[in-house]
């Protein structure tokens, strides 16, 4: 029987591979980055704008609340090269030591703990949008979309002009099953940050899921272009290499597919779904070999990555 990732060719559903999932990206490398933030010397609000923009990219990351129709969708993380300054209409200096706290405990996977503890602070600071921010942030990296999307909302009624809160938002809405939702924020978030590479393979994941293909192409080659030259960031663009290797896929351009994948699993060579398609595609060019050999390693590392039993991360 074929386990939940591997799509049936050809069949139209909301689970598609689109790169490492919520427990690679959770339990990997930006885990361990976020840690080290907090070996950093910078103000309050300097660390939490570090802490957004590493974590930009989990917002696509993981299983929704339960009745979800986008459940279990993977993607990519990503952090920018360098970190925006906090906008100007925004407060300089330290943040409140709770919504400090609370971020610290974000950092150290703790979502329950951090959620403890900002919320009697935002209960009596109901017009801080930082502490609706992380408030929101705790719930959504612990994948609880639907309770984070009233604090990211409220972010954004209190400062509209904070970059990273329409990027998250933006992901809990289509994990809530809000696409046009969605996309607004997304494009918002473009509005502020025209090269967040991440918001474009968002839009190109809409788009793909819409049956807007040359949309979705521009999105994908968007998200290359301000990925691919960053080396912390090879993960974001091989991931809108493998959807272009899967739209290629379904066209049947065999051979422009494979270009596509093979750069993909260059760039990130732990890219699994990467590694499905091209089974896929050296099945239909008559390769069962190269195939079999492309299943195994995708099998290899979906054994590493999620462990018996996987309960659906």
């Amino acid at each position: 029987m074929l386990s939940t990732d591997r799509p049936t060719p050809n069949k139209k559903r909301f689970f598609r591979e689109t790169g490492p999932s919520a427990h690679d990206v959770a339990h990997s490398s930006k885990s361990s980055e976020i840690k080290q933030l907090g070996q950093k010397q910078t103000t309050g609000v300097t660390v939490l704008l570090l802490l957004a923009t590493v974590l930009i990219g989990w917002g696509c990351n993981g299983t929704a609340d339960e009745g979800n129709q986008y459940a279990n969708r993977d993607s990519e993380t990503a952090t920018p090269e360098q970190v925006p300054p906090p906008p100007e209409s925004y407060p300089q200096g330290e943040m409140a030591r709770p919504v400090e706290e609370a971020f610290r405990l974000i950092q150290l996977d703790q979502y329950d703990r951090a959620q403890a503890r900002i919320q009697p602070y935002l209960e009596e600071h109901p017009n801080d949008p930082m502490a609706h921010f992380i408030r929101g942030l705790a719930d959504h990296v612990s994948q609880s979309y639907a309770r984070a999307l009233p604090h990211f909302e409220r972010s954004v009624e209190l400062n509209p002009e904070y970059p990273p809160v329409h990027h998250f938002h933006g992901w809990c809405l289509y994990y809530l099953g809000r696409p046009e939702q969605s996309e607004a924020a997304f494009k918002r978030h473009l509005e502020l940050d025209p090269e967040e590479g991440d918001s474009h393979y968002a839009l190109g994941l809409l788009a793909f899921d819409a049956g807007r293909t040359e949309e979705a192409e521009t999105h994908f080659r968007s998200a290359i272009e301000y990925q691919e030259h960053l080396p912390h960031r090879h993960d974001g663009a091989a991931n809108a290499y493998a959807k272009l290797g899967e739209m290629r896929l379904q066209a049947g351009e065999l051979e422009q597919a494979v270009t596509y994948l093979e750069t993909a699993i260059e760039l990130y060579p732990n890219h699994y779904p990467a590694y499905y398609q091209l089974y896929r595609a050296h099945l239909l060019l008559d390769q069962p070999d190269q195939a079999q050999e492309y299943l195994d390693r995708h099998d290899e590392i979906r054994s590493h990555r999620h462990p018996v039993p996987d309960l659906g991360s």
